[in-house]
């Protein structure tokens, strides 16, 4: 009998601290969890200012290039 005891005893122990790792674990999966959301709303901001600024860049960028090959164009008539 005082074998079964012990052995429930440290059955108990066992599962005791499987609870706190548990616990643990839960703690830091909240705190992961906090924190992917802090980045899914950076990158939601990131993108809404790239969809703003996108179409002027590629205006500014075609121009550029525009002028580019109309000056190269030009010094190959030099």
């Amino acid at each position: 009998m005082e074998d079964i005891k012990i052995i429930l005893m440290d059955i108990l122990n066992r599962l005791d601290k499987i609870e706190e790792q548990l616990n643990k674990m839960n703690t830091i999966q909240e705190e992961v969890k906090k924190s992917t959301l802090n980045m899914d709303n950076h990158i939601e901001f990131i993108n809404d200012i790239y969809d703003n600024v996108k179409k002027p860049l590629s205006y500014v960028s075609n121009k550029i290039n525009n002028y580019m090959d109309y000056s190269s164009k030009l010094r190959e008539l030099d």
